[in-house]
């Protein structure tokens, strides 16, 4: 007779070769499902037309100067909406919305005492000349500033200036100091750190201010010859003509097309900017390429996805707003919140590029959502095509947190997880950016075609995919690591409760997290079910809850309209305050000045320009109805003001700073009593999110 324990050895065995085929079985669904997605990939890529994506974003960059509003971006839109009916896209139309339309097609400035010379402008979205030019006298003003028109009389004349866009201030605060002044209108000679490719560079950009005098730029090499007259004479008798023209209530047309798929929910979006300066082929010219080419592989490799593919080209991305501090992605803000509000808290990922078909950096950087690096990271790792190591030594690079410069902020603020190409730190900025040489001449080929394989086959890995993990507990531990107790404490604001609701959700989000990847990665045979299907899909919504607000409530801007966390930038303004009294308090005012005082907010500005100056570019980030302000509305916490201050810092001669450091306390207190407000609000939001965390059922 056997032994007991041999008994049970073998009635274990026998009752666990069920499950044990269940679970071969189940390993195999997987690796089929892997296998499917592979194939899938491997037919798009194949049918990546690389000469049909590049023709597409040369034939697209010919629309030149496709400015909001204007007829070359009305052409351009009728262009792409063409190229999505011949693709076999279903639903294809143009989609109208209001925007101030800017139409500029040329200038020069030519010289009453030397008739045979002219010389190219390029505008700003400012006033255009009368048709028979602004005939004034020319006068150099330096840099612009308040200081620099001291003793000098500029009413009626044209100034000429020289600015550096990246390093001191855009081009709004010397135009409107220029007019402020009297003058008639400002030549700029934009130095340094854009167009550096060459000396005959024009460029432009949005101008985030209201339509006032006449400014333009012109390359370095024709404001030096100009600097070099102006030495021997004070002044220059000139004829400045553009055909300008900015105009409110205009209209701009975004385009879409869709691949249906199995389902209605969950949709996937791919887009670019069909707008653009110049012949703007990098930007963006290529990205449009980029869109179409990823449809027309997918159409032409029978991809059949599980759900809507759309495919969009947004107008006016580059400006579209009279007098407002957020006068650029208007196109895209229009299409996620009055176009296509249905796509909120319903898209699984919009992936949208710029630069697309030119190298950027040593390394193919990805950017996403922090919420998402985990998801990019591992398509990087197991999924994503071989990099390109001769044009990118450094590989693959995924980074996380995006910008608000292009118009995947939009989509991210309204609830939509995005990638993007990263360009921030490249040389395109510096050399070609906004300039006529941006052209195909300097696109290339198969990076663009890669990009095309690198980005169509996330969106098919994104399609596949049971659920989308979304790591909240990223963007949660980033929270509380800014949070400065010491400050807090010494404001009377106990941060207990904040960091106990935080913690809860970052555990919460941690578990969730799990089991996402636990959904992908082991259990996609359970997922293929239409009950499982149906749960997760009801999960991903309520993730995507969560994820509008972590991204689009939890995130504020700072004056450098850069995403931060409200508490981190008053936290950061009363630092500096307390180092600033420090200082006054120590007699030592330059250090003030040069230390701290320039570092809060935009009082950098204050240094250099005229109340009236900071006041209306304030106001026009402020004090604008919401439907002015776009995706920058309520994303600013409450301002200081410095600039008396400052002045009185500047002028002060005796070393004594009673009075400035009264008033620096009194600041102080006002922006204690912000961060507690703004404390208490953080702490209810993350309540809100752990209760909606607790509430996911995976």
């Amino acid at each position: 007779m056997k032994s007991n324990k041999y008994m049970k050895l073998v009635l274990a065995a026998v009752i666990a070769l069920p499950f044990a085929g269940q679970t071969a079985h189940a390993e195999e669904k997987n690796a089929a499902q892997e296998q499917a997605e592979k194939t899938a990939m491997n037919a798009f890529m194949n049918k990546v037309d690389q000469e049909y994506v590049f023709s597409k974003a040369y034939e697209l960059s010919k629309y030149k100067w496709r400015t909001a509003g204007s007829q070359a971006e009305h052409q351009a839109s009728l262009y792409v909406e063409k190229e999505m009916r011949k693709l076999g896209l279903q639903d294809v139309k143009k989609e109208s919305f209001e925007v101030d339309s800017w139409e500029f097609k040329g200038g020069n400035l030519t010289f009453k005492d030397y008739p045979r010379i002219s010389m190219p402008v390029a505008s700003y979205a400012t006033k255009g000349t009368p048709k028979s030019g602004l005939k004034a006298d020319l006068i150099y003003v330096g840099k612009g500033t308040q200081d620099d028109y001291k003793n000098i009389d500029a009413k009626g004349k044209i100034v000429l200036l020289d600015i550096d866009l990246k390093n001191d201030w855009w081009i709004n605060y010397p135009a409107l100091q220029a007019e402020l002044q009297g003058a008639a209108g400002v030549i700029a000679i934009v130095r340094d750190t854009y167009g550096t490719i060459s000396r005959d560079t024009l460029n432009t950009f949005d101008f985030t201010g209201p339509v006032t005098i006449p400014t333009v730029n012109i390359s370095v090499k024709d404001g030096s010859k100009l600097k070099n007259l102006l030495k021997k004479k004070k002044s220059l008798s000139v004829n400045l003509k553009t055909d300008n023209k900015v105009t409110p209530k205009g209209t701009s047309y975004n385009v879409v097309g869709k691949i249906p798929g199995k389902t209605n929910t969950g949709g996937i979006i791919v887009g670019g900017h069909l707008d653009g300066y110049f012949e703007g082929f990098n930007d963006n010219a290529a990205s449009i390429g980029l869109m179409l080419g990823v449809a027309k592989a997918m159409k032409d490799s029978n991809y059949k996805p599980e759900h809507p593919i759309y495919f969009v080209g947004h107008a006016a991305e580059e400006y579209g707003a009279i007098n407002s501090y957020f006068d650029w992605q208007i196109g895209s803000w229009n299409m996620i919140n009055k176009l296509h509000p249905e796509w909120r808290g319903n898209s699984r990922l919009f992936v949208n590029t710029e630069f697309a078909a030119i190298k950027l950096k040593d390394a193919d950087e990805v950017n996403t959502n922090d919420e998402l690096m985990g998801f990019v990271q591992d398509y990087i790792d197991s999924k994503a095509p071989a990099v390109n190591t001769a044009t990118y030594p450094n590989g693959y690079k995924v980074t996380g947190n995006n910008s608000t410069g292009s118009d995947d902020y939009s989509y991210s603020i309204a609830g939509v997880p995005t990638v993007a190409n990263d360009r921030s730190g490249s040389d395109f900025f510096t050399t070609l950016y906004h300039t006529q040489y941006d052209t195909a001449r300097y696109g290339n080929k198969e990076v663009l075609a890669d990009h095309v394989k690198l980005y169509g086959s996330l969106m098919i890995h994104a399609d596949q995919i049971a659920i989308m993990p979304f790591d909240f507990g990223k963007k949660l531990e980033g929270f509380q690591q800014t949070i400065d107790d010491d400050i807090l404490k010494s404001a009377d604001i106990d941060p207990a409760t904040l960091r106990t609701e935080t913690g809860e959700a970052k555990k919460l989000a941690d578990s969730l997290y799990k089991k996402m990847l636990d959904i992908n990665e082991k259990q996609r045979e359970a997922a293929t079910s239409p009950q499982q299907k149906a749960a997760l899909a009801k999960a991903e919504k309520e993730l995507l809850q969560v994820f509008q607000l972590t991204q689009g409530e939890l995130m504020k801007l700072n004056w450098s309209i850069v995403p931060t966390f409200a508490h981190k930038e008053h936290q950061k303004t009363i630092s500096l305050l307390d180092q600033s009294i420090a200082a006054l308090q120590q007699g030592k005012g330059q250090e003030a000045l040069d230390e701290y005082l320039l570092s809060i907010e935009d009082e950098w500005y204050s240094y250099h320009f005229d109340k009236k100056v900071i006041d209306q570019v304030t106001d026009s980030a402020l004090h604008q109805p919401d439907d002015r302000l776009f995706w920058g509305t309520g994303k600013y916490v409450k301002n200081v003001d410095l600039y008396n201050v400052i002045s009185s810092v500047k002028e002060n001669t005796t070393g004594d700073y009673t009075k400035e450091i009264a008033e620096l306390k009194k600041v102080k207190a006002e922006q204690e009593a912000e961060l507690s407000k703004v404390v208490k609000e953080e702490t209810e939001l993350m309540k809100k999110i752990r209760m909606k965390l607790g509430n996911v059922k995976l």
